[in-house]
Protein backbone atom coordinates (compact mmCIF):
# COMPACT_ATOMS: atom_id res chain seq x y z
CA UNK A 1 0.00 0.00 0.00
CA UNK A 2 1.61 2.97 -0.90
CA UNK A 3 2.35 4.82 2.28
CA UNK A 4 0.55 8.34 1.30
CA UNK A 5 -2.88 6.76 2.48
CA UNK A 6 -0.86 6.94 6.01
CA UNK A 7 -1.95 9.65 8.51
CA UNK A 8 -1.17 9.91 12.16
CA UNK A 9 -3.52 11.14 14.49
CA UNK A 10 -3.25 11.56 18.53
CA UNK A 11 0.03 9.38 17.99
CA UNK A 12 -1.87 6.52 15.73
CA UNK A 13 -1.44 5.78 12.63
CA UNK A 14 -4.60 5.65 10.41
CA UNK A 15 -6.03 5.29 6.94
CA UNK A 16 -9.35 6.86 5.71
CA UNK A 17 -11.09 4.24 4.05
CA UNK A 18 -14.03 5.50 1.26
CA UNK A 19 -17.50 3.76 1.80
CA UNK A 20 -20.63 5.43 0.37
CA UNK A 21 -19.45 8.77 -0.29
CA UNK A 22 -18.07 9.27 3.21
CA UNK A 23 -14.66 8.71 5.12
CA UNK A 24 -13.83 5.82 7.94
CA UNK A 25 -11.66 6.30 9.42
CA UNK A 26 -9.29 3.42 10.07
CA UNK A 27 -6.60 2.37 12.76
CA UNK A 28 -3.81 -0.12 11.12
CA UNK A 29 -0.58 -1.24 12.00
CA UNK A 30 2.32 -0.83 9.36
CA UNK A 31 5.65 -2.58 9.23
CA UNK A 32 8.55 -2.08 6.90
CA UNK A 33 8.31 0.77 4.36
CA UNK A 34 9.97 0.20 0.74
CA UNK A 35 10.50 2.23 -2.44
CA UNK A 36 7.31 4.70 -1.36
CA UNK A 37 5.18 1.17 -0.21
CA UNK A 38 4.22 -0.10 3.12
CA UNK A 39 2.90 -3.26 4.65
CA UNK A 40 -0.18 -3.21 6.79
CA UNK A 41 0.23 -5.40 9.00
CA UNK A 42 -3.10 -5.26 11.10
CA UNK A 43 -6.42 -2.92 10.21
CA UNK A 44 -7.30 -3.22 6.73
CA UNK A 45 -9.09 -6.95 4.47
CA UNK A 46 -6.95 -5.73 1.12
CA UNK A 47 -9.18 -4.13 -1.58
CA UNK A 48 -10.60 -1.25 0.22
CA UNK A 49 -10.16 2.26 -1.29
CA UNK A 50 -8.25 4.56 0.57
CA UNK A 51 -7.58 8.70 0.56
CA UNK A 52 -4.64 9.35 -0.63
CA UNK A 53 -2.72 11.94 1.66
CA UNK A 54 -5.61 12.89 3.42
CA UNK A 55 -5.71 16.54 4.85
CA UNK A 56 -4.79 16.90 8.43
CA UNK A 57 -8.76 18.61 9.31
CA UNK A 58 -10.54 15.23 7.66
CA UNK A 59 -12.33 13.53 10.22
CA UNK A 60 -14.62 10.05 10.11
CA UNK A 61 -17.65 10.76 8.15
CA UNK A 62 -16.69 13.21 5.81
CA UNK A 63 -18.41 13.02 2.33
CA UNK A 64 -16.04 12.55 -0.05
CA UNK A 65 -16.06 12.09 -4.33
CA UNK A 66 -13.75 9.82 -5.93
CA UNK A 67 -12.32 10.89 -8.59
CA UNK A 68 -11.07 8.88 -11.82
Amino acid sequence: MSKDAIATRDGQAIVFEIREGKVRQRSVTASSERDGQVVVKQGLAGGETLVKNPPPAMKDGDAVRVKG
